[in-house]
């Protein structure tokens, strides 16, 4: 996949989530709609964004924990909406989905989930770089 694919995201300079919903509005350029909800007061992320994810109606939470870079991010937030569009396409009823694009620390769990690990292959610059981001299950 190129490089080009990945969203363009400012770094907020601290932790939060960045949430999508369901749809691509028509008039918005094939662009999905996200608002970043950042953290406040030492707010643990896994469990805020599975609670988030539920109001969402359909879309994705993407963790962003204040030590991942722009590029994990915006891959995590690349596969996530992959895996809602299949889950979609497959007619499945779940369509929620939290990723991250850095293994969750300890700081930022505060319930029990399964990290399912997805990778994707990126061409940027004349180089092949791999990634790995994770979905973010409920439960242990």
């Amino acid at each position: 996949m190129p490089a080009e694919d990945i969203p363009r995201l400012l770094h907020p300079g601290r932790a939060g989530l960045l949430v999508a919903g369901p749809l691509v509005a028509r008039d918005s350029g094939g662009r999905v709609h996200t608002d970043f909800l950042p953290a406040r007061g030492g707010r643990r992320l896994v469990g805020w964004a599975l609670s988030t994810v539920a109001d969402t109606g359909g879309g994705t939470v993407t963790v962003w924990p204040s030590g991942a870079t722009v590029m994990e991010t915006g891959v995590a937030f690349l596969i996530g909406r992959y895996i809602r569009g299949e889950r979609e396409w497959a007619g499945d009823r779940d369509l929620t989905v939290v990723t991250v694009g850095v293994a969750p620390g300890p700081e930022d769990l505060d319930v029990a989930v399964t990290p399912v690990p997805h990778r994707m292959r990126m061409e940027t610059g004349g180089r092949t770089v791999d990634y790995t981001a994770w979905e973010l299950l409920p439960g242990a």
